[in-house]
């Protein structure tokens, strides 16, 4: 199976429920649109989004938890809507940037 994995780092718990740290693992589908996300607490859970955009939406809280890739480097469908083959964006290692 191909595709890229992250996991999310939670600097601040925002909800009281999932912690710091790493609270959850995931996975994107090379083509962008499917990402399955594995919450690492106490009571674990699986959720299935259409696309990385909806994990941030939701879990991201505002700069609160960071998704952090597993290689430097991943790419995601600029449009979730456009056709796999469609243009791709850039997703940057946010531990280079520091």
């Amino acid at each position: 199976m191909s595709g890229s994995t992250f996991t999310v780092h939670r600097h601040t718990d925002v909800s009281g429920v999932s912690g710091t740290g790493v609270v959850a693992e995931g996975w994107e589908s090379s083509d962008g649109h499917t990402v399955v996300l594995k919450w690492l607490s106490e009571t674990p859970s699986l959720e299935i989004w259409p696309d990385i955009r909806h994990v941030e939406a939701i879990h991201g809280h505002g700069g609160a938890s960071q998704i952090v890739w597993d290689t430097a480097t991943q790419y995601t469908p600029a449009d979730p809507e456009a056709p796999a083959a469609s243009m791709w964006e850039r997703h940057d290692d946010p531990e280079e940037n520091r």
